[in-house]
């Protein structure tokens, strides 16, 4: 729920994508691809509005300190950056900073980020690099979140919103709670999900490692959260 664009492009929706491009990327992969407004009826000066912004936006993650007056925290806001990191190691989704991201940014706001999939965390991508491991942080950050993320200030910050969401909702009995209250919700589903798709017919690939239960899965993802997030508990300030 965001300003209408008033013809000046400072109000917009992206995903990162590899192509349909809107903006390419010079601090992060791939590119920007243009949600709102419309590629097909957004005007001229609506679009040199918007790429513009974003221009201005990485050159400010690159000019050194983001807390500067201009720069990184001028554009970006620093909570949605914070929470996004916070998010995205806590399931470790390889995907993140390749094409599973969204940002928005209201007309007179700075950008805030948006979480798009999670598929490729929890401990899958096991056979690629060290990503099915608890105890390693994600390889791949690119400059719009190594930068900003580097400074010292940002891991202070970084480290007390962490010890505020595991105190709530990234509790460890809270997220199991979770993890119930949606199995509750599916009910059985899940039992029909797998007389339509046997789980034994499933082809793993090396994307995700396989299970032969769904039991199996509920018991893996719990058990590697849990120690993800210990993990985290003794890292995070050292980023």
């Amino acid at each position: 729920d965001i300003d209408a664009d008033p013809g000046d492009g400072l109000s917009m929706v992206l995903k990162q994508d590899d192509d349909e491009c809107f903006y390419m990327n010079q601090t992060t992969h791939g590119c920007w691809k243009l949600v709102y407004p419309n590629e097909s009826t957004i005007t001229a000066e609506s679009s040199a509005g918007a790429s513009g912004w974003l221009a201005e936006m990485e050159d400010a993650v690159r000019r050194g300190d983001p807390g500067d007056v201009d720069g990184a925290w001028a554009y970006i806001d620093e909570d949605s950056f914070i929470d996004v990191l916070l998010l995205e190691e806590l399931v470790k989704n390889e995907d993140f900073c390749w094409t599973s991201l969204h940002a928005w940014k209201d007309h007179d706001g700075r950008l805030q980020f948006t979480p798009w999939d999670l598929d490729m965390g929890y401990g899958n991508l096991a056979n690629y690099e060290d990503y099915g491991t608890t105890d390693t942080w994600i390889a791949y950050r690119p400059e719009l979140f190594a930068l900003p993320g580097s400074a010292a200030e940002t891991h202070t910050r970084m480290a007390a919103r962490w010890a505020e969401l595991r105190a709530g909702v990234l509790a460890e009995d809270a997220i199991l709670a979770r993890i119930d209250a949606m199995q509750a919700t599916m009910g059985d589903a899940i039992d029909r999900n797998f007389e339509r798709w046997p789980i034994e017919q499933i082809g793993y690939g090396n994307y995700f490692y396989p299970v032969s239960s769904y039991a199996e899965e509920d018991a893996h993802v719990r058990a590697w959260l849990g120690e993800r997030l210990r993990w985290m508990d003794e890292n995070v300030a050292a980023g």
